[in-house]
């Protein structure tokens, strides 16, 4: 049987590198112009922006409840829940850098 060691600190600290990614994806996505001069295809391009720009939104509210997630899924580990300890199990070998 493999023994999962979890360091709480550390899984924090690897969140707030991936939440920080997440706020520089949110500065990004405010910086975007709202139209772009392209010519005839301005309008075609308009469209392309603003489905990237939702679809990017989504991403990030998506990491932000997936961090919380795997928090809470730590300190449950952390408190002896059998139900979260199989969750690491199952990640077992695979890289989150």
């Amino acid at each position: 049987m493999t023994s999962i060691s979890i360091d709480r600190d550390a899984v924090v600290s690897l969140f707030a590198k991936m939440e920080h990614r997440s706020e520089d994806l949110s500065a990004a996505l405010s910086a975007v112009p709202a139209a772009a001069d392209a010519g005839e295809a301005s309008a075609d391009l308009g469209v392309i922006v603003v489905a990237i720009h939702e679809l990017a939104e989504k991403a990030q509210i998506a990491l932000t409840g997936l961090l919380d997630l795997g928090i809470a899924a730590v300190d449950d580990l952390l408190a002896g829940d059998e139900d979260a300890a199989e969750v690491f199990t199952q990640m077992e070998g695979l890289s989150f850098s």
